[in-house]
């Protein structure tokens, strides 16, 4: 009969002969790519967000309260009503976060398409997000461009890997935007910018040029 003090014996010895069938530390060298060692920095960085995203949560919630106490200047203030109903940017360690702030109206839920896009771009999937669309696009080159737009909703929310790109602010139809530009040319820039007609907020991600992105957010429009 096979005791649980056998089995228990038996697999202590079959780890300790594994162990001593492993080469040593500084036998086991390898150099990674560069293109590998980013991908697993994003990932690590991914799997970080979610303690980092329930402090947001909790600081969003701070900051609503505060909103809800000002009711009265609300009341009173277009200017301040105008702030509160708004899209917000805050940085956190590597990534930046866009939420809204307010009560959205349903007459807002606006609905966008592009009308221009790369050539040899071809669309391959567009689906329905929370409050909004994803639109992607490839080429024949495995390069994908990535447009997607979000309505004002109090559970919109974006996250943008820019903070260590270069940032700038541009003009999209005389609307600003952020453009994230990355000067790596395996990495793709993004583009962050809000209709202020529906309170829309859009968003690009593409492997183009400063020109490209800005011309290609500016030929967004919505549908009819």
């Amino acid at each position: 009969m096979i005791t649980d003090e056998m089995l228990e014996k038996a697999a202590a010895e079959l780890a300790e002969a594994i162990n001593t069938s492993l080469p040593a530390p500084d036998k086991c060298i390898h150099c990674f790519s560069v293109a590998f060692e980013r991908r697993m920095k994003r990932l690590v960085r991914k799997t970080s967000h979610p303690i980092v995203f329930r402090t947001l949560r909790a600081a969003a919630c701070i900051i609503l309260a505060l909103f809800i106490s000002f009711a009265s200047l609300l009341v009173l203030s277009p200017k301040a009503r105008a702030m509160v109903h708004s899209w917000i940017r805050q940085q956190c360690e590597s990534f930046y976060e866009y939420f809204f702030v307010g009560q959205a109206s349903p007459s807002e839920n606006a609905r966008y398409s592009p009308q221009w896009i790369p050539q040899d771009y071809t669309l391959v999937s567009s689906q329905e997000i929370i409050s909004g669309e994803r639109y992607i696009y490839s080429n024949g080159q495995g390069n994908t461009i990535l447009f997607s737009y979000m309505n004002a909703a109090n559970n919109s929310k974006l996250y943008v890997e820019g903070v260590e790109y270069e940032q700038r602010t541009v003009s999209i139809n005389g609307q600003p935007g952020e453009l994230y530009f990355s000067h790596d040319p395996e990495d793709s820039s993004v583009l962050v910018w809000i209709d202020s007609d529906t309170g829309t907020l859009l968003y690009l991600n593409a492997l183009l040029d400063e020109d490209a992105m800005i011309f290609f957010a500016e030929n967004v429009e919505p549908k009819k």
